[in-house]
């Protein structure tokens, strides 16, 4: 069975993409994992670090998850468990997402905005997971994709195989693929984007898929423009050191 991790801070965005990743699983017949990561707090006087105790911080943390577990488990009618570590938030994450599809975490906002929004430990998790990582917008509801958008900028350093749980994921739901690129007005295409392109389409071959190029100066402007017009379910991109993500 599929497994989706959400990572939560106990938030209200946390708490919608976790009712997100569980209509997901419900679609996908996959279970969830509800993961929280604590780290010692301190609580500094002039001369003393004062520590709470471990122990209890980590039974208190349970009983939240499990208590939340427990009640979307019984509304859902979906296998979800739950598991609470010490540590770096972003480490924990990655390393318990080895045994995931999917991580899932929310973010604070979309658009131009969305890059200052997401927080630290989310772009940490984007960059270095090698797990596919859904981000889900407080305010958007689940709904079953019709329409994947992939904005790809036929890097050559792009990871093919980063391309099969879009592929899956695509197959998955009988969705159309919409592979878009923004160019500014009258730049030619590189002989590296060229040979990245064929590359592309020969590993999407199987799929429902069209090509977009959008014309404008601004990369951020071009793939809104790009989202309004066409409406996409969800947007894909693949990091790597010189991509896209960097520019939103």
């Amino acid at each position: 069975m599929e497994k989706i991790i959400v990572a939560t801070d106990f938030s209200q965005t946390s708490d919608n993409a976790l009712e997100y990743a569980i209509q997901l699983a419900k679609d996908i017949d996959a279970q969830i994992l509800l993961f929280h990561t604590y780290q010692m707090p301190l609580n500094f006087t002039e001369e003393v670090a004062l520590t709470v105790d471990l122990e209890m911080l980590k039974k208190e943390t349970e009983e939240i998850l499990k208590n939340q577990a427990d009640k979307l488990r019984a509304k859902w009618g979906v296998e979800i468990n739950y598991l609470t570590r010490l540590g770096i938030a972003s480490d924990e994450i990655i390393e318990e997402g080895k045994n995931a599809s999917f991580i899932v975490m929310g973010t604070y906002g979309s658009g131009k905005l969305a890059r200052a929004l997401i927080g630290s430990t989310a772009l940490a998790v984007i960059k270095k997971s090698s797990t596919p990582v859904l981000l889900i917008p407080e305010h958007i509801i689940y709904k079953r994709p019709t329409k994947i958008a992939f904005a790809c900028d036929y890097n050559s350093k792009t990871d093919f195989l980063a391309l099969n749980p879009l592929k899956q994921l695509t197959e998955l739901f009988h969705a159309q693929l919409l592979v878009m690129s923004v160019k500014e007005r009258n730049e030619k295409v590189s002989i590296d984007e060229k040979t990245t392109a064929v590359k592309i389409d020969k590993k999407l071959a199987e799929l429902d898929h069209r090509y977009y190029f959008v014309e404008n100066e601004d990369l951020v402007e071009g793939i809104n423009d790009f989202i309004k017009d066409k409406s996409p379910d969800m947007i894909a991109v693949i990091p790597h050191k010189y991509n896209l993500f960097e520019s939103l």
